[in-house]
């Protein structure tokens, strides 16, 4: 197979079945409490066709097994390829797996990363800069970067639009919280963790009672990443408008799996015993 962009995917496929090897108990993408067997598939993006899956153990995670997926991939004849996947498959070892099987590859990269951290608060404070933009509302800075010995470039994402719909949002949903505590008669020692992102609570000293303030620090520290994204890219020839449009595309395998499980009905498998 020639050079070209194969967009990777995984979804999990929920059974009834108790004696078939692959049905176990794992992350079910639907939401059921239901052991499963998992599907990756690869995608051409150019002409949308499938090219090859692989079904694996439903208690292996994504990361895990690509390794594998990779190998077997390449002795169907997927090689020479530009793998981009979501950051759900972000781990070191992946993207060592990634650097050895692909000609390149490009994932997105999470924000909690200590390096994504690092990334927004050297680049993003001042991303809004014509030399970055990419279209009047959204922005790029590529950062060369190293991560677990893979060489690659980051690109930190910005979209203004989005910065201030996402910031709204954050709004509606402080004050919302804001009315369940104002409706609180004890101290919610059960529910913290929903509060405390955003408020400082006091319990007080005698009785149930307890004072909450909006942390306006905590909130600021929130609204800061807002709008932004980052993807990890090794495709040096790719711009930061063919990263982001290879990214996007990956919703071909996305769309696949939506055709096999609800057009095609191949949902869960209801077989109870094979």
């Amino acid at each position: 197979m020639s050079a070209g962009s194969v967009c990777y995917d995984v979804t999990s496929i929920s059974s009834y079945a108790q004696e078939m090897t692959s049905v176990e108990r794992g992350y079910n993408r639907d939401g059921e409490d239901l052991a499963q067997f998992n599907l990756g598939l690869f995608c051409d993006e150019n002409n949308k066709l499938p090219l090859y899956y692989n079904r694996y153990n439903g208690s292996l995670t994504d990361k895990t097994n690509l390794s594998y997926v990779l190998a077997n991939a390449r002795d169907v004849g997927i090689t020479r390829v530009k793998m981009v996947l979501d950051g759900g498959f972000w781990d070191e070892k992946c993207l060592a797996s990634l650097r050895d099987y692909c000609d390149a590859f490009t994932v997105g990269m999470p924000m909690y990363l200590k390096e994504s951290q690092t990334l927004l608060a050297d680049y993003g404070g001042d991303i809004e800069k014509y030399a970055n933009e990419l279209s009047p509302h959204s922005y790029c800075v590529p950062i060369d970067i190293k991560i677990g010995g893979v060489e690659g470039r980051a690109f930190l994402y910005f979209d203004s639009w989005n910065h201030v719909h996402l910031c709204g949002e954050l709004s509606e949903y402080i004050n919302r919280l804001k009315a369940e505590l104002a409706a609180l008669k004890r101290y919610p020692k059960s529910k913290l963790k929903r509060y405390t992102p955003y408020f400082t609570i006091t319990q007080h000293e005698k009785g149930s009672g307890f004072d909450y303030v909006v942390d306006v620090d905590k909130v600021e520290n929130l609204r800061k990443s807002k709008g932004f994204f980052l993807i990890f890219s090794t495709d040096e020839d790719a711009s930061p408008a063919d990263t982001l449009y290879h990214y996007r595309a990956k919703d071909v395998a996305e769309k696949m799996f939506s055709q096999i499980k609800c057009d095609m009905e191949g949902n869960r498998i209801r077989t109870h015993r094979f």
